[in-house]
């Protein structure tokens, strides 16, 4: 048999490497921005640890050391919320704009579409938060050696001995492995956020709102939003969910009643009850991008 033989394409597949390529023609521009902030800084560090007799342009670099990884700081942070906002404006422009039309009529179906948009803008979410945790710790351990250099590390280690003492904090590798989860929680929330943008920017171009569909998104979003948090809270009032972080280092899990105190953990139920809630809301926006969008 001679010939080919034409598989039939995964039109899935397409449309996730579409949504990824559209988005990061823009996205990208962000990150430009925040390696070459960071390389800067990484190169002035490197030339002051390295350079015994730095000259007029190195000392200057190493210099600017510093103020890169404020920039790199600030842009990280930035980053995270110019990046949701790019989600919900492109995923409004892309689905309900007049280029809406086009997307419905491509042979995928309505959860598809939203399933597409869903992991490529929640891997960019993720990728713009893990940037923003890379930067800090890079700060952290920036600001640590600096501290060392200034006091010696018998000096740091007394003043965190000190701190721990002074607020009852628990070990730092405790306290950095709640931070961690507590960045988690906050990613959470975030996520919330937008799975709640994209259900009330649905909702606002049902026929009932369509003529104002701007106008309600906004007005829609705060009560929903607000509801869905409030819910969020009420598992903790019943039993928490507890993340146990010893002080070697190693964690792990247990529940513990509303108001029962513990040490050295984090309470991961309303994290849980977010992501349960940011699933109910992807099944009830695709259902309404389903049977009840008007698309213009």
């Amino acid at each position: 048999m001679t010939g080919n033989i034409n598989k039939p394409k995964n039109k899935f597949g397409m449309l996730l490497k579409h949504d990824f390529l559209a988005s990061a023609r823009v996205i990208s521009l962000f990150y430009i921005v925040e390696a070459i902030s960071f390389l800067l800084f990484k190169v002035g560090e490197h030339l002051a640890k390295n350079t015994v007799d730095p000259g007029k342009l190195v000392s200057k670099i190493i210099g600017f050391a510093p103020i890169a990884l404020i920039i790199s700081v600030v842009v990280a942070f930035l980053l995270v919320f110019l990046t949701i906002f790019y989600i919900i404006y492109d995923f409004n422009k892309s689905l309900y704009s007049p280029q809406g039309y086009l997307s419905f009529t491509l042979p995928v179906s309505s959860e598809q579409l939203l399933a597409s948009k869903t992991f490529i803008y929640g891997g960019w979410m993720v990728v713009s938060y893990f940037v923003f945790y890379l930067i800090l710790e890079q700060t952290m351990a920036f600001t640590n050696e600096y501290l060392v250099d200034e006091l010696g590390e018998t000096g740091v280690e007394a003043g965190e001995m000190l701190l721990t003492q002074m607020f009852n904090l628990p070990s730092l590798s405790q306290i950095i492995a709640s931070a961690v989860f507590m960045m988690l929680n906050v990613f959470t929330l975030m996520f919330l956020f937008v799975a709640t943008a994209y259900f009330t920017i649905t909702v606002s171009h049902m026929r009932y709102f369509q003529k104002s569909n701007i106008l309600w998104a906004i007005v829609l979003f705060f009560p929903v939003f607000s509801i869905l948090t409030k819910l969020a809270f009420i598992p903790s009032e019943h039993f928490q969910m507890i993340v146990q972080f010893k002080a070697d280092g190693s964690f792990g899990f247990g529940v513990a009643k509303a108001g029962e105190a513990y040490v050295g953990g984090y309470d991961i139920s309303r994290m849980l009850m977010c992501i349960i809630e940011c699933v109910g809301l992807f099944f009830g926006t695709s259902y309404l991008m389903h049977k009840k969008v008007n698309i213009k």
